[in-house]
């Protein structure tokens, strides 16, 4: 899954906090008791990790390209 805009096609790989889950269609939120809909507008807390947490996830021979974003929460767009 990648977070993607018109302004960055190619987005990021999103890795995501232990609260946050996903059933298939839906992104959900255990501690912002948010359900965002796959494909609907979102804004995720986090940020892009740094090159020592990249150099941890490479060792694990990652499924998805970087760069990644670290979802932390999130919250409807307006």
């Amino acid at each position: 899954m990648r977070l993607v805009s018109p302004h960055n096609p190619q987005g990021y790989a999103v890795i995501w906090k232990a609260s946050i889950t996903f059933d298939g269609s839906n992104i959900s939120d255990l501690q912002t008791k948010i359900q965002i809909q796959l494909g609907k507008s979102v804004t995720l807390g986090g940020g892009s990790v740094g090159a020592e947490y990249l150099a941890h996830v490479q060792q694990h021979n990652p499924p998805c390209p970087p760069p990644y974003w670290f979802a932390t929460h999130i919250s409807a767009s307006n």
